[in-house]
């Protein structure tokens, strides 16, 4: 008997992407967008570290997201360039409409206005830790933050009057 006897039958799939409600691509049945996976796989990561990564999506979407990016190279690098763009424009509304510029003093100044000093590393309290500029080191996303931490526990307190980010 001949291994070459019956021809296989292979099935096509198609991409297991899923356009959501603000026009972005989401893998499979997550909440994981596209723009996602190829930030890890252009960082480096294998298929396999970013399953690790992202959990919640199977490694055969994953390889799937990464086989459809490298056939359609073009069309994907123009999507991701388009959300860049989108994101770098809201970015600058939310700045202008929410004057981010000195926000850093104005907590300051309103923490101290209450006649409380910010604590230091000592006592139990509520220690104040603001950055000292508005830029992320993260995929260079202009952040803000305000880290509210009991100086009794290591991770940020959840029952504070300002959540955890």
């Amino acid at each position: 008997m001949s291994l070459m006897s019956a021809p296989a039958k292979f099935q096509a799939t198609s991409p297991p992407f899923r356009w959501d409600e603000a026009g972005g691509i989401r893998i499979g049945s997550s909440r994981v967008t596209l723009d996602s996976i190829l930030a890890s796989y252009h960082n480096g990561s294998t298929p396999e570290e970013i399953a690790i990564q992202y959990s919640v999506v199977r490694l055969e979407d994953i390889y799937s997201t990464i086989a459809y990016y490298l056939n359609h190279r073009q069309e994907i690098d123009s999507y991701l360039e388009q959300r860049s763009q989108q994101a770098q424009q809201l970015r600058q509304q939310l700045s202008q409409k929410h004057n981010l510029v000195d926000l850093r003093q104005r907590l300051l100044t309103r923490y101290q206005s209450k006649g409380e000093s910010i604590p230091s590393n000592g006592g139990h309290g509520n220690a104040v830790s603001l950055p000292q500029n508005n830029r992320s080191t993260r995929r260079g996303i202009p952040a803000i933050m305000l880290t509210i931490r009991c100086n009794y526990c290591p991770i940020n307190c959840r029952d504070t009057a300002m959540p955890c980010p």
